[in-house]
């Protein structure tokens, strides 16, 4: 595989997490990626030969050191040579660089640790079993080896995908922290968090405790500005952020004696650039709202970038929760035809906006009720999405919303042509107390087969029924036929007698009982019951006054063993056959 500057972000994550290295300057690879650096070594016992290591430039020391240990000294100064995944130097690196009087035991144990780590994806359950054992060993005799030891084999299982097996190693590592009474270097240990927990091992409520452990560990001041490092930097490695994770740093800032509205403020100025804040839940949204809404206020910018963002949520509340955050913020006025100066609106505009709205609303399996703001809003944007729409761009059909489609077609907004099969949901419409009557719905007539569609598809329950009711009293179901077409005219009253032509009756003019309607292609005469009616030339126009309105077909479901049939021509050989009992009238 050919790696290059244009890797995409998802490409690099997957890349790093399979041992590859970057090239420099590769865009997306975010938190996870460092920069890697070649260190070369040599050793009285290699002649020429030099020992290459390829190191994470931020632990160059720590190897160096490690490396000094087993007698090789730098031959040249490190040279980057490309992005690596992040990780905290584990074991035995860190006995050697920390301990090196201990080195010898550290070094002793890799021949069982790598027969170990072979075993861990065949029977992960022995290998976790073996890992615990050699632990109970190292207790006893070298308790400082523990926190890297177990971090080390929880790599094993993150390397395998098994996340599970990889928590439980962590959380051992920190209570032989706390048994042992261990000195914590706090900023390896920031490292080694943050690496665990964009590997998604790590649980929120995990980092929610260590939050606390800070607290009691160091200065509130320090323990504020780590834990909210780590949660940025979480969140740039491509986590969602979470809303306990806030109400945490909340509490730490109240701690600190800083403004906890200032120091939310400054998070969510540096989380609202990064990608996977898109994917963050409801409730985070929620939990941030009235400092989002204060940040934007007082910032021009953030209400662009505001404008610019769609959640990816597939929560239910989150679209109209989002379009309460951007009216409350005066976002929304740069989507207007009279936007000032200090309006900057979306990128792609207004009409791209409502386009991405749009789409990000009809998205998840679970339907979404009605936004009525969204309405208003769509009404002060009509102008601007005229003029934007002019050179020929469309705005998507809205299957679900037939009230937001029908205020578009009547805003006289380019609406898309509706693809095959396109189903208007009649039922959800009928069954809210305030809506539209679909006149500008009606009046077009490319929705029309896709309103009859949406008229066949109504359930057949009490709310069914119900939406049934509604439709058949709307001004624009009056119009239009279930199948889609224009209703025919409803048939005349029987007109008066003589109306007929005179061959009708054969004796100056129809009887009474006999009248004529104008015969078509898809409205065949039935057979005339009058015996004074003849059948040529006026027959194929003459029904009796009291079969009522002209133009039904016979039931399908007429049984002919019940019924007797009258056979008529209205041409020359030709006869048509219909149950006396099932005349259309």
């Amino acid at each position: 595989m050919t790696y290059d500057a244009d890797t995409t972000e998802r490409q690099a994550v997957e890349l790093l997490q399979a041992g590859g290295v970057l090239p420099p300057g590769t865009r997306g690879a975010g938190e996870r990626a460092v920069p890697l650096t070649a260190r070369t070594y040599r050793h009285p016992g290699l002649d020429d030969r030099v020992v290459v290591r390829l190191v994470a430039a931020e632990l160059g020391a720590a190897e160096d050191l490690a490396a000094g240990y087993l007698g090789l000294e730098p031959a040249a100064g490190p040279a980057e040579v490309g992005l690596g995944l992040r990780q905290a130097l584990g074991f035995p690196e860190w006995v050697l660089a920390h301990h090196p009087a201990d080195g010898r035991h550290a070094l002793g144990l890799m021949p069982e640790l790598e027969r170990v780590a072979r075993q861990a994806k065949s029977k992960p359950k022995a290998a976790l079993d073996a890992y615990q054992e050699l632990a109970g060993r190292l207790a006893s005799a070298v308790p400082h080896f523990l926190p890297t030891f177990y971090e080390q084999a929880g790599r094993v299982f993150l390397g395998l995908e098994n996340a599970a097996y990889a928590a439980q190693l962590f959380g051992r590592a920190r209570r032989a922290e706390a048994e042992h009474g261990l000195p914590l270097d706090e900023q390896r240990l920031d490292a080694v968090f943050l690496e665990f927990a964009l590997a998604g091992a790590l649980p929120v409520k995990v980092l929610s405790g260590y939050a606390k452990e800070l607290t009691a560990r160091v200065p509130a001041t320090e323990a504020f500005e780590r834990f909210r490092l780590l949660c940025v930097r979480r969140t740039a490695g491509g986590l969602p952020p979470s809303a306990r994770m806030a109400t945490d740093l909340r509490r730490l800032a109240r701690a600190a004696g800083a403004d906890p509205e200032a120091a939310e403020s400054a998070y969510l100025a540096e989380l609202l650039t990064l990608p996977a804040t898109l994917r963050a839940a409801a409730g985070w949204w929620r939990g941030h709202r009235q400092a989002l809404v204060a940040l934007a206020r007082a910032d021009g910018a953030v209400r662009r970038t505001l404008l610019d963002l769609t959640p990816l949520s597939e929560d239910r509340e989150l679209p109209g929760l989002w379009l309460e955050i951007l009216e409350e913020s005066g976002a929304t006025a740069g989507l207007l035809d009279d936007a000032g100066p200090d309006s900057a609106g979306p990128a792609d505009g207004a009409a791209g906006w409502l386009e991405r709205f749009l789409a990000w609303r009809g998205t998840g399996w679970r339907s979404r009720g009605p936004i009525p703001a969204l309405y208003g809003l769509v009404e002060r944007m009509a102008g601007r999405l005229r003029t934007e729409l002019t050179a020929g761009g469309t705005v998507r059909v809205t299957e679900g919303d037939v009230d937001l489609l029908d205020l578009l077609l009547a805003l006289d907004v380019p609406v898309a042509d509706p693809v095959d099969n396109t189903t208007l949901l009649l039922e959800p419409w009928a069954l809210k107390e305030e809506r539209r009557d679909l006149l500008a719905l009606e009046a077009d007539p490319r929705f029309r087969a896709a309103f009859g569609r949406g008229a066949r598809r109504i359930s057949d329950d009490h709310d069914g029924r119900t939406a049934l009711g509604v439709l058949a009293r709307s001004p624009a179901a009056g119009r239009c036929s279930p199948r889609g077409r224009p209703r025919s005219p409803p048939s005349p009253p029987p007109p008066a007698s003589p109306t007929c032509p005179t061959p009708c009756g054969g004796s100056g003019g129809c009887p009474a009982r006999c009248w004529c309607w104008p015969r078509t292609p898809s409205r065949p005469p039935p057979a005339p019951t009058s015996p004074r009616c003849s059948p040529a030339p006026c027959a194929a126009a003459c029904w009796t006054n009291s079969a009522g309105p002209p133009g039904r077909r016979p039931s399908p479901r007429s049984s002919p063993a019940r019924t007797s049939t009258t056979s008529w021509s209205p041409t020359p050989g030709r006869t048509s056959s219909w149950p006396a009992r099932a005349r259309p009238g």
